[in-house]
């Protein structure tokens, strides 16, 4: 059973174009997911429709193999179990303090005061931002308000974590704890999936490419075959990652063989520096 499936998803803004085309997707369980491609592609309005904030014109959502409804019980049950972690924290941090924020959610759920402040801290240790609890939201950094958001989100323990960007304008030491917390929440048994530009990121760490364009799914697979396509790189106006890259032309030079590596420390291992 696939996680989502999308069966002829449509989805178009008040008084603008079609913004989703007929979208046709499975998102398989258990593997760790990469949307990508261009700006305006529809990426984040692909992905909205996962927890129900959008609803599409046509078409449907599934999840587990249930068919996603739009009323309120339905839809509280839904973003209970799927997380979504918007690219600019400002949409999604708005209390007063860091504590206060982070609580939203929990307290929305109807539950007691200590499970909420277990949860709270819980989230917040996770991230190391324990220190930031009573902290007013606007005097927080750009990186320091993403891990706030990504706090909320756990906060509310989903079995599913949805990305939009979640590396975009980070630093690198804020981009190594988010990522690193996302490889926790997968040993934990949370499935995510995320979009990206970033076609290094993606290559090294995803087990399923999928490249989205002009709101279509163009293609999705193993990341080496699809980043190995010429065709399919043109078509999402991507590059090919500098991993694959190095690894191909020292391939066709002789001096290495066998699958190319996903990382950098893989890379070396192989080369044997």
């Amino acid at each position: 059973m696939s996680l989502f499936e999308l069966k002829g998803l449509r989805f178009g803004y008040s008084r603008g174009e079609e913004v989703l085309k007929g979208v046709d997707l499975s998102l398989r369980r258990g593997a760790k997911t990469v949307v990508i491609g261009p700006n305006g592609s529809g990426k984040t309005t692909l992905l909205l429709h996962l927890n129900g904030v959008l609803r599409p014109t046509r078409g449907a959502v599934y999840f587990k193999g249930r068919q996603i409804s739009y009323d309120r019980r339905s839809l509280r049950e839904l973003r209970s179990a799927v997380g979504f972690l918007f690219q600019d924290p400002d949409v999604q941090v708005f209390a007063g303090t860091v504590f206060e924020d982070v609580s939203f959610g929990p307290m929305n759920l109807g539950l007691p005061g200590p499970e909420v402040e277990r949860r709270v801290q819980r989230a917040l240790s996770s991230l190391g931002i324990e220190e930031l609890a009573d902290r007013p939201l606007h005097f927080l950094s750009f990186g320091q308000k993403k891990l706030v958001a990504l706090a909320g989100v756990l906060a509310m323990e989903p079995e599913v974590l949805v990305l939009d960007e979640p590396t975009a304008n980070l630093d690198p030491a804020h981009v190594e704890v988010l990522l690193e917390k996302v490889e926790e929440l997968r040993s934990a048994g949370c499935e995510v999936i995320m979009s990206t530009h970033d076609v290094d990121l993606a290559y090294s760490w995803a087990d399923e490419v999928v490249i989205f364009c002009e709101g279509r799914a163009m293609a999705s697979g193993d990341p080496e075959a699809v980043f190995s396509s010429e065709e399919l790189l043109r078509a999402g106006s991507l590059r090919r990652p500098i991993l694959l890259e190095c690894w191909t032309a020292l391939r066709e030079r002789g001096l290495a063989d066998g699958p190319p590596p996903r990382d950098v420390l893989s890379f070396r291992r192989r080369l044997g520096l």
